[in-house]
């Protein structure tokens, strides 16, 4: 069947920027609101590592933050949308107590822009160079 657009067919390239981009937002607000509810996410690993809570709720934030610039300017974006899906996964299975978003179709949407992004590569603007 032919297209009905087939001059939009020339700008695919740059749909994975477009999913590199809104993946990074949505990751860095969610590293933005750790910050800001960060008593609440120590609370969450104080049963897992009472003596370390703080510790593990900035390394994941720091980890949060690492990864979304990874994803907006497009360096290692493999490995980037690999964190960025186990952040995602863990959204999921943790639910609302611990991960900003709390519609859990954000997160699985979030699970399939990073899956596509380790399929589809970087897209245009991106220091990763596909090989």
């Amino acid at each position: 069947m032919l297209t009905q657009f087939p001059a939009l067919l020339s700008y695919s390239f740059f749909a994975p920027t477009l999913l590199r981009a809104a993946a990074a937002v949505v990751i860095a607000l969610l590293a933005l609101t750790h910050v800001r509810r960060e008593d609440e996410l120590e609370a969450i690993f104080s049963p897992l590592v009472s003596k370390f809570a703080p510790t593990f709720a900035w390394l994941l934030v720091i980890i949060e933050a690492a990864v979304a610039i990874a994803l907006f300017v497009g360096y290692r974006t493999q490995v980037a949308a690999i964190a960025g899906a186990l952040l995602a996964l863990m959204m999921l299975l943790a639910g609302p107590r611990i991960m900003a978003p709390r519609d859990r179709s954000a997160a699985f949407l979030l699970l399939v822009v990073c899956i596509s992004l380790l399929a589809l590569g970087a897209g245009a603007f991106a220091f990763d160079l596909p090989l």
